[in-house]
């Protein structure tokens, strides 16, 4: 891919991510100037403080997956290579994402697990029905068959 190509997607893709960091901007300034205009009850300034903290720390967290993202994309990420279990890894995945799955989701999570999976040498594939729901299979990169078997008994992938 020519640097002019990137760069193009990128422009893309900071578009489509301005929206998401626009609103927790409204709401952390908007909040700051209630407290330094005093229209905010002393009573209440403590949750808004708090409000503020979480939503900087949101878009602190889009922004290190942006940053993440085009880094990938760039090259400039060497992922890591390590053994893992299948089983531990959907069992940790669904742990950890199962209670956000309802939430809003920003557009970025798909993007940064194609990019990864590329990085690793495999691919995302998508198949989604209306009413049914999506599923994302990731195909990861066959272990080499003269591989040795690491002390735990599984392969490790070079």
């Amino acid at each position: 891919m020519l640097v002019e190509d990137i760069l193009a997607q990128k422009g893309g893709q900071v578009f489509a991510v301005a929206p998401d960091c626009r609103a927790p901007l409204e709401t952390i300034v908007g909040l700051a100037e209630c407290v330094a205009d005093g229209v905010a009850a002393s009573s209440a300034q403590d949750d808004y403080r708090r409000e503020i903290e979480e939503t900087g720390r949101r878009l602190l967290s889009i922004i290190d997956d942006v940053t993440t993202l085009s880094r990938l994309q760039l090259g400039a990420l060497d992922p890591a290579r390590e053994t893992f279990g299948a089983a531990e890894l959907a069992t940790g995945c669904a742990t950890e994402f199962l209670p956000q799955a309802d939430k809003k989701a920003l557009g970025l999570g798909l993007a940064l697990v194609e990019a990864m999976m590329l990085a690793h040498g495999g691919s995302l594939i998508l198949e989604s029905r209306l009413g049914i729901g999506t599923t994302a299979t990731l195909c990861f990169p066959a272990v080499d068959a003269a591989a040795e078997p690491a002390p735990n008994g599984r392969l490790h992938a070079a």
